[in-house]
């Protein structure tokens, strides 16, 4: 008995565990969650970080170079005429050296390397700002997406109650041969579309749920130890809004990070540009060495008496000297960079014109959308209001036997259509404003 009541509470605490598991999470707490986990912004930051080593790196060419070098070698002298040069006999050659090289001067191309190295790392920040914006475009837009599915689906549950309780009307009367069975075919028809359509927005909202956890980096296994259900409310209607057009683009031009993306594309086309004059320059290096260098011959030297002599020699010596190397032509190649990344810079400042005119209108139409929407609801409201009164009638005189299953049926896929309409509206009205923010690059904190 005791361990079947231990099995018990096993199972009662693992339940429990399952249900706290659950996680609820609102449209903020969703962004809030893509922002932290996403896989794209995550990449972006290893770019970031990337950057920092280019950086680096590029600050390792303003320090001098130290590098070391042994050679071994064997001559072996095969014929010879004349005096003969103690090089060139047999011999065995050991070298040990030891070398620093600075650069003095190398056409600014350290300079600007490392000017254009930090560009980078800027141009990578405002890439991680651009995809940041956009993820929270498209969690919140995807959330909307998913919440109007949801709602739809509700639309869908009353229309098929409506429908079977018209569909019980209908055979009753049928029985009674008070209406033509025609009617109930009719009536069976159309709720069986509506079951489809029901099937329909039940599909779309496991895909928009797929695809939030796509956005918020929730892998297949984690969801299914801790589910999230994103859960929100769709029919609220009314959004505290104020700004009118002209404070609208004056922000989007202040937070948008496209424009900057651009001007730093521009400065770095800049330095490139610079690189490649650069190679007209003359490079001047500092080098100085130290050098161990043992020579053995296998003969030894011979005195002009005929005395031998030992030749064998040990050098330990140290040198240093600036070099010059200026190159003067170099088939065009440097010339013709540096045209192309000219070409390159006013293409990139065509591109920022364009940028900041279409920034301009989304926001404005943006912005003319917004209020449009909002305009459409009360009259949509009132569409409703007379099509759940005109069903209500049509019902009563069905009942009365005034009228056919037909008008029953038109009436309630006018109030259907009517409900359907209210919906759409309220996803253009809430999708307006997130893409109003968007338009205007007003982040999570904003």
């Amino acid at each position: 008995m005791k361990k079947i009541i231990a099995v018990v509470v096993c199972i009662l605490a693992g339940h429990v565990g399952s249900v706290r598991a659950q996680q609820t999470f609102s449209i903020d707490d969703s962004v809030a969650y893509a922002l932290k986990n996403s896989p794209v912004l995550q990449g972006l930051e290893i770019s970031i970080q990337q950057a920092d080593e280019d950086i680096r790196s590029a600050r390792g060419y303003f320090l001098p170079s130290i590098s070391t070098g042994m050679s071994y070698k064997h001559i072996y002298s095969i014929d010879s005429t004349g005096p003969t040069d103690s090089d060139y006999v047999d011999q065995n050659k050991a070298v040990a050296s030891i070398q620093l090289t600075q650069s003095l001067f190398s056409g600014f191309e350290t300079v600007t390397r490392y000017e254009r190295a930090k560009l980078v790392r800027a141009y990578q920040e405002a890439r991680l700002d651009v995809e940041r914006l956009g993820l929270v475009f498209d969690v919140r837009s995807t959330f909307l997406e998913l919440l109007k599915a949801r709602y739809d689906s509700s639309i869908i549950s009353r229309k098929i109650t409506r429908l079977e309780s018209d569909l019980s009307a209908a055979r009753a009367f049928s029985n009674k041969k008070l209406v033509p069975y025609s009617q109930v075919l009719q009536a069976e028809a159309d709720l069986e579309l509506a079951g489809q359509r029901l099937w329909e927005t039940r599909t779309a909202v496991f895909r928009h749920v797929e695809r939030l956890n796509l956005l918020l980096g929730v892998a297949f296994d984690q969801n299914a130890v801790n589910p999230i259900d994103y859960a929100g409310q769709f029919d609220q209607e009314h959004i505290e809004f104020s700004m009118d057009v002209r404070q609208c683009v004056d922000l989007a031009m202040k937070n948008r990070v496209e424009p900057r993306l651009i001007d730093l594309e521009i400065e770095m086309a800049q330095k490139d540009e610079k690189m490649s004059k650069g190679k007209y320059y003359p490079r001047v290096n500092f080098t100085a060495g130290m050098y161990d260098t043992d020579t053995a011959y296998d003969e030894p030297g011979q005195l002009s008496n005929g005395q031998t002599y030992d030749r064998d020699q040990n050098n330990f010596y140290w040198d240093a000297g600036v070099y010059v190397k200026w190159d003067f032509f170099d088939g065009g190649t440097s010339y013709y960079r540096a045209k192309k990344e000219r070409l390159q810079i006013k293409r990139l400042e065509t591109d920022l014109r364009r940028v900041s005119l279409e920034i301009s209108e989304n926001v404005i139409v943006a912005h003319k959308l917004f209020y449009e929407t909002e305009k459409r609801l009360d009259s949509i409201r009132k569409a409703i209001a007379a099509a759940e009164e005109n069903y209500a009638r049509e019902q009563k005189r069905f009942k009365a036997k005034l009228t056919t299953i037909s008008h029953v049926l038109a009436a309630e896929t006018k109030l259907f259509e009517s409900e359907a309409i209210l919906s759409q509206a309220l996803l253009d009205y809430k999708l307006s404003m997130v893409r109003l923010r968007h338009a205007m690059g007003i982040s999570r904190e904003q």
